[in-house]
């Protein structure tokens, strides 16, 4: 297996490639970081939660990544069963690609300086120059209730690519200093599911592009 560091390509000394249940974490309860003020990022990626993950009131100095979809190791992502990042307030980007929640993923209010991006970050970058993607399933974020962005202020790009939502994606009164970006996005056709997107008072200041 091989990756990039610096301009050089170099071989990684695995004897085997891992598996994600040989290094990831588990919680058996809920994973509760409500309140704190963090002075560096914060890595949540590859692991499963058993309960709820409560980011709410929280100040991320850099990254929030709970990013997925390693092209090199099948099976890393992060799970659990609610995500409440309510009030959050992130100075860097939220990486959230490959995330799996059950229920609904509430980020009401959150303040988010750099960007949101359900998209991995090698997609991303083959897309941007033009090229054809081939989407690996263990990339797609998927959330089984509600994405409530209400009230966000994302001073970035919002990207809800590469997304599924069992409800709805609430945007009414989110401020997007970039790009809206919803192309690809998959949600549930059947209508008694309450799959709606509801925009009212979006401001972007970039270009939207919801089909």
């Amino acid at each position: 297996i091989w990756r990039w560091k610096g301009s050089k390509e170099e071989r990684l000394p695995w004897r085997s490639i891992p598996t994600a249940p040989q290094v990831q974490s588990t919680a058996w309860g809920n994973v509760v970081l409500r309140a704190n003020k963090i002075s560096s990022g914060l890595d949540l990626r590859n692991m499963t939660v058993r309960g709820n993950i409560d980011l709410s009131d929280t100040t991320v100095r850099f990254d929030v990544n709970i990013d997925g979809g390693d092209p090199y190791f099948d099976g890393f992502k992060t799970l659990c069963n609610n995500l409440n990042a309510q009030k959050l307030d992130c100075s860097g980007d939220v990486m959230l690609s490959g995330i799996s929640v059950r229920g609904n993923l509430l980020g009401r209010q959150a303040q988010i300086k750099g960007q949101i991006v359900f998209l991995s970050s090698q997609p991303k970058l083959l897309l941007s120059k033009g090229d054809s993607v081939e989407w690996d399933e263990n990339s797609k974020a998927s959330i089984g209730g509600d994405l409530d962005l209400t009230a966000v202020k994302v001073d970035g790009d919002l990207d809800l690519r590469n997304l599924e939502v069992g409800k709805d994606i609430l945007l009414s009164d989110t401020m997007v200093g970039g790009n809206l970006n919803m192309e690809r996005s998959s949600l549930p056709s059947d209508a008694t599911r309450c799959n709606n997107v509801n925009a009212e008072g979006l401001r972007c200041n970039g270009e939207a592009k919801l089909s």
